[in-house]
């Protein structure tokens, strides 16, 4: 069933996040986020365990457009580009609740997946996995030791 307004959308992906094992330490809907002037609000934001007991590290940004909305819009990929650049996260996601498209900032040039369905939207130790490999480090080697030491 097509998703025609956003506060829906929101609402049914978030449950179908739930069930793949986001936890509430791992996801935030509607987050804020204060940048320079004004706030920045991803409808989702995602976050990866480092180390077990660790503070969690925001890894990825989700943005939901209603149905009856073009995901891959220009201005669509440049308002997760900006959320993803502003935040410091290589992952975007954009999902329409039917289908999503992975967004890596990793590049110069956002590399944009072909559309998969949301029952295919990655669990958290996929996720993990996903960040790690764009990140080109894995989260317990020592080229993660600034993003995941407490001092």
């Amino acid at each position: 069933m097509p998703y025609v307004n956003e506060a829906d959308l929101t609402s049914r992906f978030i449950r179908i996040l739930r069930d793949k094992g986001w936890t509430d330490d791992l996801l935030r809907e509607e987050p804020a986020f204060p940048a320079y002037q004004r706030q920045i609000r991803p409808d989702a934001a995602l976050y990866i365990r480092p180390r077990k007991g660790g503070q969690p590290l925001l890894g990825g940004v989700i943005e939901l457009k209603a149905a009856n909305r073009a995901l891959l819009q220009n201005a669509t990929i440049e308002q997760v580009a900006r959320y993803a650049r502003e935040l410091h996260v290589p992952i975007g996601y954009l999902s329409n609740g039917e289908v999503f498209h992975e967004l890596d900032f990793s590049t110069e040039q956002p590399r944009v997946s072909r559309a998969l369905p949301v029952a295919d939207f990655p669990s958290p130790k996929a996720f993990t996995a996903r960040y790690e490999s764009v990140q080109g480090f894995q989260l317990d080697s020592s080229a993660a030791k600034p993003l995941t030491s407490s001092t």
